[in-house]
């Protein structure tokens, strides 16, 4: 096996069939993984100063994996992330020598290269799990997503949920109902309907805490434009669709989602925060999965979040997503676990002297003059 690494600028573009090709043989369709998704990410939020690469593996003339990667600065390469991509853009590798394989592609990235980063790749769709660890490679759990598999009935599942959540759920309806806010539930999935979701979308991200941090979507600014031409690419093929939920006459909550093979994504959320009591976002998901499972549209949902104790009380299923790290060799691997260990050192021994001198001065002057001895003991812990 051998990699073909294209680093011109335009890469992407000039290998964009090869990329579909590869992801519609061994990607599992992921919609995260569709280079329809891809493209877009690079051209808006890709940075003009760094260096872009595709790395495709090759075995007999046929490519069997592939990789889309940025350079880092000093010798570093990295899996091309945004804070809309959550998970690595990699492609295949499933049941190879990973370890192996890796270590040749740092040989040949545009150098010289010492250091490999696929951060935050799902070990249920790509070939790295908790398994692949070595002399050059090192990898880390990252932080915990979750999933809702469509098994069984709604009824079934929801009976399954924690008496918390479904006790949650209830009240929030109940509210709803003493308040008369009649609920309607809505699918927009038609190309010509995404700028008008776009629209809302952004309207409810405008009603809350994001307006004030100045990253809210708005249709023409860069977020507004990616999610655009996102859903309406996916869109033209029906795998595309926004949920939303009106409470009264009122737009309370918006879904952006994408599917393929069965597979629906949860791509982004809002709700309008002057609802906040009735909990929009959460009776939008409690209306979502029961559509799901009565229409049997979809066989899981995947929401690449990074999950709180709320998020997991919904899910079927959990697991980490995994940071990756290869080296151009064990040496390097050892320098960098040296330094890592001499930081931490230093950190402490920091946190322990700055303990150490708030116990000493927190001691009353009475109570040296009496005799007593400060007890630095807590200090320490």
């Amino acid at each position: 096996m051998s990699w073909t690494v294209l680093h011109e600028p335009g890469s992407f573009k000039e290998c964009y069939d090869v990329w579909q090709d590869v992801h519609a043989a061994v990607g599992g369709g992921h919609p995260l993984l569709d280079a329809r998704f891809l493209a877009p990410c690079i051209d808006i939020f890709g940075e003009p100063s760094r260096r872009m690469a595709v790395a495709l593996l090759e075995r007999d003339r046929r490519v069997e994996g592939a990789l889309l990667l940025e350079h880092r600065g000093l010798g570093v390469w990295r899996a091309f992330m945004t804070p809309h991509t959550p998970i690595a853009p990699i492609l295949g590798m499933h049941r190879m020598d990973l370890a192996s394989n890796l270590r040749d592609l740092v040989a040949q990235l545009p150098g010289p290269a010492w250091l490999l980063q696929l951060n935050a790749h799902d070990p249920f769709y790509a070939a790295v799990g908790a398994s692949h660890e070595g002399p050059h490679v090192e990898n880390r759990s990252h932080q915990t997503t979750v999933r809702v598999s469509i098994e069984g009935s709604f009824d079934d599942y929801w009976q399954s949920r924690s008496r918390n959540l479904r006790r949650s759920i209830r009240g929030a309806l109940n509210r709803l109902r003493t308040a008369c806010l009649d609920l309607r539930f809505v699918k927009l999935e038609r190309p010509a309907e995404m700028a008008k979701a776009i629209r809302e979308h952004s309207k409810l991200e405008h009603s809350g805490w994001k307006k004030s941090g100045d990253t809210a979507m708005e249709p023409r600014n860069d977020c507004g434009k990616f999610y655009r031409g996102v859903l309406d690419s996916f869109a033209a093929r029906g795998q595309a669709c926004v949920y939303q939920l009106f409470m009264g006459d009122e737009l309370a909550a918006s879904q952006m989602t994408l599917s393929q093979n069965g597979m629906v994504v949860l791509l982004k959320t809002a709700y309008f925060e002057p609802l906040a009591r009735y909990a929009p976002g959460r009776v939008l998901d409690y209306l979502l999965l029961k559509h799901l499972f009565e229409t049997r549209s979809a066989s899981c949902v995947e929401y690449y979040t990074t999950a709180s104790a709320d998020d997991i009380r919904w899910a079927t299923e959990q697991r980490p997503l995994i940071h990756l790290n290869c080296y151009s060799n064990r040496f390097v691997k050892g320098s960098v676990a040296c330094v890592r260990h001499v930081a931490h050192a230093l950190r402490v021994g920091a946190r322990v002297s700055r303990s150490l001198v708030w116990g000493a001065f927190s001691v009353l002057p009475g109570d040296i003059a009496a005799g007593g001895i400060p007890d630095l003991g807590g200090a320490l812990t």
